[in-house]
């Protein structure tokens, strides 16, 4: 069989070799210049006031009394932001189907 015939000469959206890699590239870096864009504000958004009197229990501007609830609050708040990159995961896993 012919090389052609075995490996094919396949594109995805009209691109191939080079340039589906260059288009890949870019499109990936994107990707991560606007998930770091929405981790800097998901970061910022527990130091507003509206978000720490809603959740006073996370709340990153007042001193805590003992090192334990400052720990305690620095794990709910390592949570906060992790269940928002589990969300991210799953939502790109929903885009599959």
């Amino acid at each position: 069989p012919s090389r052609d015939k075995m490996f094919g000469k396949k594109s995805y959206f009209g691109l191939r070799g080079t340039r589906l890699n260059l288009a890949v590239g870019i499109l990936a870096g994107l990707d991560f210049l606007l998930f770091g864009y929405d981790q800097g504000v998901m970061g910022g958004l527990l130091t507003l006031p509206s978000f720490t009197r809603q959740f006073p229990q996370i709340d990153t501007v007042r001193s805590y009394p003992t090192q334990a609830e400052a720990d305690h609050a620095s794990t709910i708040q390592g949570i906060s932001v992790a269940s928002y990159n589990l969300g991210c995961f799953c939502g790109a896993v929903a885009c599959i189907w």
